[in-house]
């Protein structure tokens, strides 16, 4: 049993509760409690609270967001378009992504961030359109969208 399949529901019905309990998980386990509770109470929290709720609890958990991508893919198509700055893009975007395949969710606009990620692995290059972008990161020096990779062109 993965820890996606590990049931925490707090029926969150306020922000406020939802980071507090966020709050008191452990920084890598928070991302899967969201989705968790998001796949079980959908509807209780607003559009903008569960995307300032992931948001938060991203750079703690973007490690395993391909541990279950068929419910986070859900999440963000939900939720989108997350960002943690306001930043916009537009036009058609290439994007890179180092691992065993091209089918993630997690992908930069840096060539050279992927190529440093890669150790080794095949780097893949694609394009998506920008209306496409699930989420942009770029508060921690990062420049990570995600995507669902059947979006993608040219991969």
């Amino acid at each position: 049993m993965s820890s996606w399949d590990t049931p925490t529901v707090w029926n969150w019905r306020t922000y406020e509760q939802a980071l507090s309990d966020l709050e008191g998980l452990p920084p890598g386990e928070r991302l899967q409690a969201l989705l968790t509770e998001w796949r079980d109470e959908a509807e209780l929290l607003s559009i903008e609270d569960m995307r300032k709720l992931f948001v938060y609890a991203w750079p703690d958990g973007r490690e395993s967001v391909d541990d279950d991508p068929v419910h986070m893919l859900r999440l963000l198509r939900f939720i989108a378009p997350v960002r943690d700055h306001e930043t916009y893009l537009s036009g058609t975007l290439p994007i890179f992504h180092a691992g065993a395949d091209g089918h993630g969710i997690r992908w930069t606009l840096d060539e050279a961030a992927a190529t440093a990620e890669a150790a080794g692995a095949p780097i893949f290059r694609a394009t998506v359109a920008a209306s496409d972008v699930l989420a942009h990161f770029t508060g921690d020096g990062r420049n990570e969208v995600l995507v669902d990779w059947q979006d993608l062109s040219g991969l």
